[in-house]
């Protein structure tokens, strides 16, 4: 390594992923932690080709054995809070059972300020991406460009492409903030929908609000269709 970081102890390594881990305002990434870590003795930090350098994937595994050894520890301890793997990187979390305690001091949280509309927007949204805001309207049955426009201010969702149909299309995808504000370390981990609508239910009922969101098999295999359709004119 670039540094003496490989030299020290395995409690001042400890100690000083935690610190990296805390400060941090995003999650971190383990290449983003390793550039720290071999520049601790640089004054100008210089990125290194990780999939080429073997010190990377060395750092790599010890890095997973510190991070359950810190979890380790914080149970044992009874402290409310971990690091879990979110959104391809690394941050401190509070335990589910004291979620509620949090949620009550948050009353601002950003989950609360999305309208009914704009959840069942970024539910088709997370399920069906990349998607089309025709495709998403043809589901919902109402206009919906202002809701899709309120979700990219947010940076929720994003332009990931076009359709290679008539008018190219913008196509959109959910974003890391998405991931982040479910808890979520990648899509594969989404819920069932079902689970995702009880979820969305359950944080709108202090609004005293309900939302459906229909977005059933039947239904989308009727608007693939019509999509198929327009592909093939």
């Amino acid at each position: 390594m670039k540094s003496n970081f490989n030299k020290l102890d395995f409690e001042t390594k400890k100690a000083i992923i935690e610190t990296l881990i805390f400060v941090a305002d995003e999650p971190l990434k383990n290449e983003q932690i390793y550039n720290i870590l071999i520049n601790l003795d640089n004054d100008n930090p210089t990125p290194i080709e990780q999939k080429l350098d073997q010190d990377f994937q060395n750092f790599t595994n010890e890095f997973e054995i510190i991070v359950n050894e810190i979890n380790n520890e914080l149970e044992s301890t009874n402290r409310p809070y971990q690091i879990i793997k979110v959104a391809n990187g690394w941050q401190f979390a509070t335990r589910k059972e004291y979620g509620r305690i949090v949620r009550h001091y948050y009353k601002s949280k950003q989950i609360k300020k999305l309208s009914a509309a704009a959840l069942e927007v970024l539910a088709i949204i997370a399920y069906r991406q990349p998607i089309t805001k025709p495709e998403i309207e043809m589901i919902r049955g109402v206009n919906s460009s202002e809701t899709v426009n309120s979700l990219l201010e947010k940076n929720l969702i994003k332009i990931s492409g076009r359709k290679s149909v008539i008018g190219r299309p913008l196509e959109y995808s959910t974003t890391d903030d998405f991931l982040k504000l479910f808890g979520l370390n990648s899509l594969e981990e989404l819920p069932e929908i079902s689970e995702f609508e009880e979820l969305v239910r359950r944080e709108l009922q202090q609004q005293d609000r309900d939302v459906t969101l229909d977005i059933s098999q039947e239904k989308i295999d009727k608007i693939e269709a019509k999509i198929d359709g327009l592909e093939m004119n």
